[in-house]
């Protein structure tokens, strides 16, 4: 006796191939938007910090970037640009998405940022055009080397991402600002 189609059996292994295929592709591009969501955010905040010497121009007096984390530590946050040392006066903002953390476990997160109040870190422009912190005694000075903030993807972080590596954002004692994707160590 000839069959013509196919058994149940034969489509429920079909079935479940094209389910397992589906899984894998899932996975693979949903890493690949994590990654770029996470270039995408270094871009931005890059652009956004490349403005700061325009808004200085533009308002004739030292501006001052502000980092404001969601929740106080944990991922995610604020860069706001400012017309004073406390942060008050708010011209710009920029909202950091909750999936992107400041440093890999072992990481120096800032490097020459002023730390004014818990978690809220600081750096000026002044109408120099040098990149500035509050001194107690001489009010602001100029900042000796490059100040840097590192961040990543929070799931990088976790090592539920990888291959893990970090953004790190330049800023130069001349404002001048850059980012670089560095590969981590571990």
């Amino acid at each position: 006796m000839k069959h013509r189609g196919f058994s149940l059996v034969e489509l429920l292994a079909v079935l479940a191939l094209l389910a397992f295929i589906a899984l894998v592709v899932t996975v693979q591009v949903l890493a690949i938007i994590q990654k770029n969501e996470l270039q995408t955010q270094a871009q931005e905040v890059k652009a956004f910090l490349q403005e700061v010497p325009q808004l200085v121009s533009k308002h004739q007096q030292p501006l001052w970037v502000f980092f404001r984390p969601t929740g106080g530590t944990g991922p995610g946050g604020i860069l706001q640009v400012t017309r004073d040392e406390n942060g008050t006066q708010v011209l710009r903002q920029l909202q950091i998405k909750n999936t992107i953390a400041f440093g890999l476990t072992a990481d120096v997160k800032w490097s020459n940022w002023e730390n004014p109040s818990s978690g809220v870190y600081r750096i000026g422009c002044d109408t120099f055009f040098r990149t500035v912190k509050v001194s107690p005694s001489a009010g602001t000075e100029q900042i000796g080397s490059q100040a840097i903030a590192v961040f990543t993807h929070q799931k990088m972080k976790t090592g539920n991402l990888r291959p893990q590596y970090v953004w790190k954002l330049y800023i130069n004692p001349v404002w001048e600002v850059s980012v670089n994707k560095e590969w981590s160590d571990t």
